[in-house]
């Protein structure tokens, strides 16, 4: 599996919009789009929103594990969450 699944969700911060969904392809999305998101994730946290990123890989996939290990070292604000998934 080759999927990230990004929920944003933010009660406390107007510019990040509730149940916004992107979805990140490994084969088809460049790595820059997912760190666009990231550091405008980052930001809101920044000016005082509640943001919690959760980055689920399948335990099979070092690629994915060590991306999200990277993008979530970038964040200094915002809460990061590694997550390898069952099955």
């Amino acid at each position: 599996m080759k999927n990230v699944l990004v929920l944003i969700s933010s009660a406390a911060h107007p510019a990040l919009n509730d149940g916004a969904i992107a979805s990140y392809d490994a084969a088809k999305s460049s790595a820059k789009a997912v760190m666009m998101l990231m550091d405008k994730l980052e930001a809101a946290a920044k000016k005082g929103a509640a943001v919690e990123v959760y980055w689920y890989y399948d335990k099979e996939d070092d690629t994915m594990q060590e991306l999200g290990e990277e993008f979530g070292e970038d964040l200094e604000n915002a809460k990061f969450h590694l997550e390898k998934m069952a099955g």
